[in-house]
């Protein structure tokens, strides 16, 4: 295995057992996500605040989530976390997040993938690639985290 970029992990705490329980997740939290089949997943976004931002809140609802900062750190990490959803910004530097979702699908079959963009444009590739069987869910940007809430739980 290649050596990974470790300081492009944001949010990663390698002693965390994928599945132990999250410090401070309320109770009410647990039981929402419970009834969801999601329960690991990966942000990708080059843009930290976003990640950051978007982690907070999956962990506040009882997710175990990690940030990723580039494409090609989540493909890796995606090998050894096996998240169940990735929520991927499509405009990112080097590898873009159809890059990432197309090998995440290969690597992944059964993960979920959510692709986030702000540019208008991004719409018309979306819509040829669900022509092409990859089916990505797509949120346009700026996102309410109650609206990725709410896509994680109806996985």
């Amino acid at each position: 295995m290649d050596t990974l970029d470790l300081a492009s992990v944001s949010q990663f705490c390698p002693e965390f057992p994928l599945n132990a329980q999250i410090p401070g997740a309320d109770e009410n939290a647990e039981q929402r996500q419970q009834s969801s089949n999601i329960k690991r997943v990966m942000v990708v976004d080059d843009e930290t605040l976003i990640t950051d931002s978007l982690v907070d809140i999956l962990q506040g609802e009882g997710y175990v989530a990690i940030g990723m900062s580039n494409g090609a750190s989540a493909i890796q990490w995606a090998k050894v976390l096996e998240p169940d959803a990735i929520i991927c910004d499509v405009a990112m530097p080097a590898m873009d997040g159809f890059e990432v979702a197309k090998q995440i699908r290969n690597l992944l079959p059964r993960c979920h993938i959510i692709l986030l963009s702000g540019h208008g444009s991004v719409q018309t590739r979306v819509a040829d690639m669900s022509v092409e069987s990859t089916d990505f869910a797509f949120l346009a940007k700026p996102i309410r985290p109650e609206i990725i809430l709410q896509l994680l739980r109806q996985l």
